[in-house]
């Protein structure tokens, strides 16, 4: 198994290892049961004479960036459980196994999680990784099998959506009456 360390800016050292892309899945699958992905409202397009979704609607394009922010922790949270452990606590940084961190915890009100995956996952989140969320959140995701493209390549197609308005293409290059990209033969009236 391919293992990586990386050094946070606690001076923390983590040991990376592969995470399951099937894990992932599987989050995913669980919020959109208890939290479904959010719809776009539907408004009328008077050049079109017809319904269609609106994806820059303002409220679903902050639906969306909250929805997909719970979708990130729940994905960081995934692997940071099940393909990483602490290699190294510098000298002065409360370890994830000791009373101190659980008191530490209890006196912020911060219940403390019951086993010691879960205080794991707190520890790392609240003490270890103070503004390095993004670059550890990053090499879980590449070790996982998800490329930094891919990645990129998701976010840029939400930002589009949100510069994206309902008819999706104003070029006269479209065979639809109705401006959609439809042959002509088939832009009859559908069963």
């Amino acid at each position: 198994m391919k293992m990586e360390e990386i050094t946070l800016s606690t001076g923390v050292v983590l040991n990376l290892w592969k995470g399951s892309t099937l894990a992932l899945d599987q989050a995913t699958e669980a919020l959109k049961k208890s939290d479904p992905t959010p719809e776009p409202p539907m408004v009328f397009s008077e050049d079109k004479g017809r319904e269609e979704s609106n994806p820059n609607d303002p409220g679903y394009v902050k639906a969306m960036q909250n929805w997909n922010g719970r979708l990130s922790i729940r994905f960081f949270t995934v692997l940071l459980a099940t393909a990483s452990s602490v290699k190294y606590v510098p000298e002065g940084v409360i370890a994830h196994d000791s009373e101190s961190f659980i008191e530490v915890l209890e006196m912020s009100g911060i219940e403390p999680r019951r086993t010691n995956v879960g205080l794991y996952v707190q520890w790392v989140t609240l003490f270890a990784v103070l503004e390095d969320q993004e670059l550890l959140g990053t090499h879980l995701l590449q070790l996982a099998g998800v490329s930094e493209a891919s990645i990129a390549e998701a976010e840029a197609t939400f930002r589009g959506d949100e510069e994206r308005g309902t008819n999706q293409d104003t070029s006269d290059n479209v065979n639809g009456s109705d401006r959609d990209h439809v042959p002509v033969e088939t832009s009859g009236p559908r069963i």
